[in-house]
């Protein structure tokens, strides 16, 4: 039986494997899309990483960096079946969820609840990303346990020793409730944060309203009164933490906000310093306080494309009041229950790429493969994959051998081209209405307009990990 997720114990299950440069990978990550150090961490490898004519970068160890043991040296090429899990570098997008827990000294090796979580989407080819921040009291389903609020997963996956721990499962209640493929995890305690902070010389961030909180917690489990003026504000680390985390100040959907707007202070102040002095402090003070899984291949490929992702192309998303409905649950405790339909539909909106909402064209996926859901899976994963509005349906017959884009609208080509290289099809798959081997067919089932592209699903098709 699962652990009462309920339990007093809020610390995180760290692994005891992760080493120093695991540590330095996790807040490099940190720092490309929230903003932070992986500038210092590319920079590192550049004196001896032979760049590809495509712009990333063949990884071997710089002599900047110590050997640490137990952390494998090998390049990419050599790492073989025991490296880490292939890294999605040919894919358009990649999802990565940022998990915060309130970790005290004293409290290591506990498993924790998420106290904040944020997904980082990017989109590779348009060199933009994106911040969507789920509160912590939406009452999700969990996979393999009871529903519970979406900061449990994190405590559950490290207390019943679910394979990858709290993260595994938390990316894995991530897609299951909101269609969003989590590539990724970082999870970093609040001790971290502030060094990170610190490290930086501190961070400039314009307070909207003044926040007054009586009731802040502080380490040895007492509360304080904090006060943060309205206007301009240099904060250092401790003070930065206090505006990202306090809750009494307001709703917890203001502290969302308040929190992606220090993530991207972090991002602005690291653009702006030449990071490399302060590098020896953040490693070894770090590599206890935070865990992921990015290969750190991967990050030296991020942040090559990190350099072209301007600051005007980071979006955000808070899931607020407008998306979800407050109940009250067993004991009177205030919930919200996640309006499901209008969140796939905001982030699908938030992902979008400008050129298909230009076309904004009428989609329609029919299920022509014999194989029960893979309609209702591919629409949500081309939601996730920017597409705003998908119509799932069933073909007319079951036992397509291939499968089809029929292109009902010339105009719409962008779009469709978008829809063969999302779901992993070369442009051949996309047929004019009318050409030889397309469907007669233009709408199935329930569909009562003709839509400007149909994807009919073949049984060959085999949706994109």
């Amino acid at each position: 039986m699962p652990k009462n997720p309920s339990s007093p114990s809020r610390s995180g299950g760290w692994s005891t494997s992760k080493k120093l440069l695991a540590g330095l990978v996790g807040v490099s990550f940190l720092v490309f899309v929230a903003g932070s150090f992986v500038f210092a961490y590319f920079f590192l490898f550049t004196a001896s990483a032979q760049v590809s004519q495509s712009g990333i970068p063949k990884i071997s160890v710089s002599p900047l960096l110590p050997n640490i043991p137990g952390v494998p040296t090998q390049t990419a090429e050599q790492k073989g079946s025991s490296g880490p899990a292939e890294e999605p570098a040919d894919k358009r997008r990649i999802n990565i969820l940022l998990l915060g827990v309130d970790q005290r000294d004293d409290e290591r090796g506990v498993p924790t609840r998420s106290d904040s979580m944020i997904v980082v989407s990017i989109d590779q080819d348009k060199k933009t990303a994106a911040m969507i921040s789920f509160p912590r009291d939406l009452w999700v389903e969990i996979p393999g346990f009871a529903p519970n609020r979406l900061n449990v997963p994190n405590f559950l996956g490290d207390a019943n020793k679910v394979p990858g721990g709290g993260p595994a499962l938390a990316m894995k209640t991530m897609e299951h409730n909101f269609g969003l493929k989590i590539d990724y995890y970082a999870r970093v305690n609040f001790r971290g944060f502030e060094k990170i902070v610190d490290t930086l010389g501190g961070v400039t961030i314009d307070v909207e309203r003044a926040i007054v909180d009586n009731e802040y917690p502080t380490e040895d489990y007492e509360t304080m009164r904090i006060y943060i003026p309205a206007g301009v504000q240099h904060m250092n680390g401790k003070v930065a933490l206090q505006y990202a985390r306090s809750r009494h100040s307001e709703s917890d959907f203001g502290r969302a906000k308040r929190q992606q707007m220090v993530l991207l202070a972090i991002r602005e102040k690291a653009l702006a310093l030449d990071v490399i002095p302060r590098l020896p402090s953040l490693m070894g003070t770090l590599k206890d306080m935070v865990d992921t899984d990015i290969p750190p291949q991967e990050i030296l490929r991020l942040a090559v494309l990190a350099k072209d992702i301007d600051s005007k192309g980071i979006g955000n998303l808070v899931i607020d009041d407008k998306l979800v409905t407050p109940f009250r649950g067993e004991g009177g405790a205030d919930l919200l229950s996640p309006n499901t339909a209008e969140i796939k539909a905001a982030i699908a909106a938030l992902l979008s790429d400008p050129a298909l909402k230009a076309e904004a064209a009428k989609i329609e996926v029919a299920n022509g493969s014999g194989t029960a859901g893979l309609a209702t899976k591919t629409g949500e994963y081309l939601m996730s994959q920017g597409v705003e509005k998908v119509t799932v349906t069933s073909a007319d017959r079951n036992d397509y051998k291939k499968t089809q884009i029929i292109l009902n609208d010339s105009d719409k080509k962008t779009t469709a081209v978008f829809l063969a290289d999302a779901l992993g099809l070369g442009n051949q798959t996309i047929v004019p209405r009318g050409a030889a081997g397309a469907s007669t067919s233009t709408t199935f089932g329930a569909s009562t307009a003709v839509p400007d592209i149909l994807v009919i699903l073949g049984q060959d098709f085999n949706l994109p990990e």
